[in-house]
């Protein structure tokens, strides 16, 4: 199921260990005035490269996770993400698309500070 379609470019942004958490974001420029964030809760398996141009998102069901990932197992939701004609994969509990007008640094990411 196609969950995304985007012309834009988006990178890893963050990966919080803590919540196992990552982020992709496009962010806002001079032609986007909002951030496109895409952010997996529960991660389990990532294989994908840190930029990816003009990317589709579908969530894949567990048969096509099987064939493509080697290390399967049971995992809630596979997600694969397609760009330059290459696919490319998360394992997770969730994903949560969003645009906002965070700053730079600024995420809707959970983590708690070391103290």
């Amino acid at each position: 199921m196609l969950l995304l379609a985007s012309a834009r470019t988006y990178r890893v942004w963050t990966y919080r260990v803590s919540h196992d958490q990552l982020l992709i974001r496009s962010s806002r420029n001079s032609e986007h005035s909002l951030n496109s964030d895409l952010m997996f809760d529960g991660v389990m398996y990532m294989a994908l490269p840190s930029l990816m141009h003009v990317i589709e998102v579908y969530k894949e069901p567990r048969e096509s996770a099987r064939r493509s990932i080697p290390s399967f197992r049971e995992l809630d939701f596979t997600f694969r993400l397609r760009s330059s004609n290459q696919d490319y994969w998360v394992a997770a509990g969730g994903l949560r698309v969003e645009e906002n007008e965070l700053g730079l640094w600024e995420t809707h990411l959970q983590w708690e500070p070391i103290t």
